[in-house]
């Protein structure tokens, strides 16, 4: 098995962490295997934020919890379990990246992508250019991200990808000085590992795969 087999079926999503400060020169070799990506057109839309600030990592936690308190509000008209089930994953899963040592907030950079444009210009709603466009730049950043996962793996660090609240989004780019067209796409915690996690399931390769000779 080669060393990147090896990285990759070792590899996990780590949310307990040492208190053990991170290395900038750590974290700069993580992003730059980030941005090695391939990305649509090459236009590398990521757009990375580090903070190792705990008042701001405090901050964006309590933005959450706000937002999580909310949700019946937010989602007036939406069964009243369903919100409940949400308020509980949010508070169980979207909070701990405030205890990691550093948290990376990956942003998708949109302007000027030629594709949008150029479908924009038969006046498509926002929605229908999203879609049309195949998302090629949140791609790129996904792209982006999974890099940054396996070069903080090989260098004995922890990491996590988490998917931001949704409703949570524009307060935290509000917080981080990153307004739109840029968008939030992801926290990655990151820290020496406090717990080796069991590797996931996954399905069968002949589950997922077809092959056409």
């Amino acid at each position: 098995m080669s060393s990147l087999e090896v990285a990759i079926n070792n590899r996990r999503s780590v949310r307990k962490f040492t208190g053990d400060v991170v290395d900038r020169k750590d974290i700069e070799r993580i992003l730059a295997a980030a941005i090695r990506a391939p990305s649509g057109g090459n236009r590398q839309p990521w757009r990375f934020v580090v903070v190792s600030n705990k008042a701001i990592l405090g901050s964006l936690r309590d933005a959450i919890i706000r937002g999580t308190d909310a949700l019946p509000k937010t989602l007036a008209g939406v069964d009243a379990n369903r919100i409940a089930m949400l308020q509980n994953r949010f508070m169980a899963y979207s909070l701990f990246f405030a205890d990691a040592p550093v948290a990376i907030f990956a942003f998708c950079d949109s302007a000027g992508s030629a594709v949008k444009e150029t479908f924009s210009s038969r006046r498509m709603s926002s929605a229908e250019v999203e879609r049309e466009s195949g998302y090629v730049e949140v791609q790129s950043v996904a792209a982006a991200i999974e890099n940054l996962l396996l070069m903080a793996h090989e260098l004995g660090y922890g990491a996590c990808w988490m998917n931001p609240p949704f409703f949570a989004r524009e307060e935290i780019s509000r917080v981080l000085e990153m307004p739109p067209p840029l968008r939030l796409i992801a926290i990655i915690p990151l820290g020496r590992p406090a717990e080796s996690p069991a590797p996931s399931q996954r399905k069968p390769l002949d589950r997922v795969t077809r092959f056409i000779d």
